[in-house]
């Protein structure tokens, strides 16, 4: 994937700026530690792992992040996926519940070494498979 990242500040003052990602992130290991979890933190804890899985993919040293999303998060977030499906509630074993736990770690190490402009790109890129989505499903 070549690199064509808008121009934006360094990612650490990205953060401090808009801290609302990492904030999202503890709203929502406290929705499911709580048992108070819904869609919204659910949607939360997916936009990240494709905001990993794109974001590995945009160099070989970056492949971490993929390895992270695809082995720590998605089995947890496939587990919770179908028991919503089994009991129509989000609830986390303590082994899901720690994953979601090292996501928030693993995110803030990960973006903290990155640059505003991927970070940036990497969420026009996942706002945009939404999008397409979206758009293929109401044509059913």
């Amino acid at each position: 994937m070549t690199k064509h990242y808008k121009k934006s500040v360094p990612m650490l003052v990205q953060k401090h700026i808009q801290p609302s990602n990492e904030t999202k992130q503890y709203a929502c290991v406290l929705a499911f530690t709580n048992g108070v979890a819904g869609q919204d933190h659910y949607d939360t804890l997916l936009f990240e792992l494709n905001l990993l899985l794109v974001a590995g993919q945009t160099d070989k040293k970056k492949k971490y992040a993929v390895e992270f999303a695809t082995n720590e998060l998605r089995p947890a977030l496939e587990s919770v996926k179908q028991r919503v499906k089994n009991t129509g509630k989000f609830g986390v074993n303590d082994d899901e519940l720690l994953a979601i736990k090292k996501l928030i770690d693993f995110s803030r190490e990960f973006w903290n070494k990155q640059t505003g402009q991927l970070y940036n790109f990497c969420v026009e890129q996942i706002n945009l498979f939404y999008a397409d989505t979206q758009k293929r499903a109401a044509n059913g």
